[in-house]
């Protein structure tokens, strides 16, 4: 599920992932609000004690619009990559490696049996890779 925008009748508009609008929070209820809006993530969390947005008794959606994932930063987790690393799968943040196959089952798929993979690195650029990273280890 990626990144939505929410807006209400009243103007209000929030940034997230997964929302619904339910039944008040305590919190809510102990300010003469019967609903709430809530989310799986909040790009904005709520503050405390709440768990969700506050909604006047008359306030409403209008619209929730699928947006760019770039609008939801610490709601939207990018997938890891990995590459095939001397027969090992390995997220590409490990050896700053190109990050090749986009999933661990699809390098796993790839990477498992000998010579069965078309974009693994060879022992060279493996070898060359941890002669590069020693390299740096030397320089700090």
């Amino acid at each position: 599920m990626g990144c939505q925008r929410v807006t209400t009748n009243h103007g209000r508009s929030w940034y997230g992932v997964g929302f619904a609008v339910t039944g008040s929070s305590p919190a809510c209820a102990s300010l003469g609000y019967s609903q709430m809006l809530s989310a799986q993530c909040f790009e904005y969390p709520p503050p405390e004690p709440y768990v969700g947005w506050c909604f006047y008794n008359d306030e409403y959606i209008v619209s929730l619009e699928d947006v760019a994932d770039s609008l939801c930063p610490s709601c939207i987790v990018p997938p890891q990559k990995y590459d095939c690393i001397n027969g090992k799968c390995e997220k590409k943040s490990v050896y700053g490696t190109p990050g090749i196959f986009n999933s661990l089952d699809e390098c796993q798929g790839r990477c498992a049996a000998p010579n069965a993979c078309d974009k693994c690195l060879t022992n060279a650029e493996y070898n060359s890779i941890i002669s590069e990273i020693d390299h740096l280890k030397g320089c700090q």
